[in-house]
């Protein structure tokens, strides 16, 4: 067997690879399937671990900016912790998402997901679009003053 391996169990099972596929024994020790198997965890979206409740990982897989997820899953719990429920958290990033996507926001200028969870971002209106703000300043072309509409 090779060094590393777990042993046969007291029943006589095969000892089985992390990912619960059967090892081989042998020269080939199942190297075919190992570097197959680590490639495609390497490439997709990491998952929920122990530590991560399914809503933070909803949470992370919506959210545009994949950085500094431990600073994230912890403004997360906090902010279930003081009471603000995952739905309001999803709703209110479906919002911003919304509003980055229709202004073509750079990933830069868009906050780091525990800065948008410390913020309380996700109670937060999006501004409304600099077209429709600069509309709501204009009366018969002339560019009027806030709350001067005649």
């Amino acid at each position: 067997m090779a060094a590393g391996c777990p042993p046969a169990s007291p029943q006589g099972t095969p000892p089985t690879h992390p990912c619960g596929h059967p090892l081989l024994t042998g020269d080939a020790h199942n190297e075919s399937h190992v570097n197959e198997t680590h490639e495609e965890e390497k490439n997709s979206t990491p998952k929920a671990t122990k530590d991560e409740p399914p809503g933070f990982v909803a949470f992370y897989e919506q959210y545009p900016r994949k950085e500094a997820r431990p600073k994230a899953l912890a403004a997360y719990l906090k902010a279930l912790k003081a009471g603000h429920p995952h739905d309001r958290i999803i709703d209110g990033l479906s919002r911003w998402n919304d509003y980055w996507t229709a202004q073509r926001t750079e990933r830069k200028f868009i906050p780091l997901p525990a800065s948008f969870l410390n913020a309380h971002k996700f109670n937060d209106e999006p501004p409304a679009s600099r077209r429709v703000q600069r509309e709501s300043f204009m009366h018969d072309g002339a560019l009027m003053a806030p709350g001067v509409f005649g």
